[in-house]
């Protein structure tokens, strides 16, 4: 796995499970893997490094894999700002990341040739409500689909996957994953050291809020959602004043605490309302939505409250 820039981690360092009777270890891959098939948990959780990148919190990402053998499937990103060895999964689970460029939390496999060596380059959102000045840990979750097919919906997966069928193996009519006690698949897992700052925002003369948002990446609902005391209209900021943008300095970590799957006729205000949050609430809380919610997808996982507030 490489984070905006050369490689740090190989992908050599998952450890998978699947339909392979003759494992001398039939468990799964550890957190952040282990150096090759069939060696058991040697404990890669406990490795650490420096943070190979540092970035802001709310950024997009790039995250390229190397695939070493093309099995299909669907790769994810996940966080764990709260530590940085003893690592378990769930910490991981708790701070999912969405892609950039879908809007779900799974990236599926749509290119490549079966068990050829293929580079991905991947661009993820980071949590907006999460920092880690002392550092924290990235993994990288791939879901082969060479013996069976993680349930998903076309419109996240296309129909390939959707009717159990790989694109890349150019196998059909799989079994779906959890069907039954054979109907697994393998999982390959690798972690990056990395640091996630705060951000916060001075204001200057002359400033306002489209142009603050514009120069940090962000938007301007989120500056609203994140400093109550700026009105609507942005007309009452002062000289000096601090706000504070996506990823507040020394937090802690934000997990999504309300999580709510977008159903068809669903519409950023609909979902406000039948939920008691407001729409910026919405946008600052889930950045893949674009500011006219106009890119919501049917099965998409929005978020609805998190521990930041």
């Amino acid at each position: 796995m490489a984070i905006n820039g050369p490689p740090t981690i190989s992908l050599l360092h998952g450890n998978g499970l699947g339909e392979r009777p003759h494992r001398q270890f039939n468990d799964l891959a550890d957190v952040c893997g282990d150096p090759h098939q069939d060696v058991g948990d040697m404990n890669m959780r406990n490795v650490v490094t420096s943070p190979q990148a540092t970035y802001t919190a709310g950024q997009i990402i790039t995250v390229t894999v190397q695939m070493n053998t093309n099995h299909g499937g669907w790769i994810g990103v996940r966080l764990c700002p709260s530590a940085r060895s003893n690592l378990v999964q769930s910490c991981f689970d708790a701070h999912t990341l969405v892609n950039a460029d879908t809007g779900y939390q799974r990236w599926w496999i749509m290119s490549g040739v079966w068990n050829e060596k293929t580079f991905y380059t991947t661009r993820w959102r980071l949590p907006a409500g999460v920092s880690c000045d002392g550092g924290c840990v990235l993994q990288m979750h791939y879901r082969t689909a060479n013996s069976c097919v993680d349930s998903c919906a076309a419109a996240e997966c296309g129909p390939n996957y959707a009717a159990r069928n790989n694109l890349i193996s150019k196998g059909s009519n799989l079994d779906m994953c959890g069907s039954s006690a054979r109907a697994r698949t393998e999982i390959f897992r690798d972690c990056a050291d990395i640091r996630i700052t705060g951000m916060q925002y001075t204001v200057k003369s002359g400033d306002y809020c489209y142009a603050i948002a514009q120069a940090n990446g962000v938007s301007v609902d989120n500056i609203l959602a994140l400093n109550p005391t700026v009105n609507s209209g942005c007309t009452n900021l002062r000289i000096g004043q601090a706000l504070c943008l996506p990823g507040k300095p020394g937090g802690g970590p934000a997990a999504c605490t309300k999580p709510y799957i977008v159903k068809s006729g669903d519409y950023c205000y609909i979902i406000a309302q039948a939920n008691g949050v407001s729409v910026a609430n919405i946008l600052a809380w889930n950045p893949a939505v674009n500011v006219g919610c106009t890119n919501l997808r049917v099965g998409q996982l929005l978020c609805l409250a998190n521990t930041s507030g």
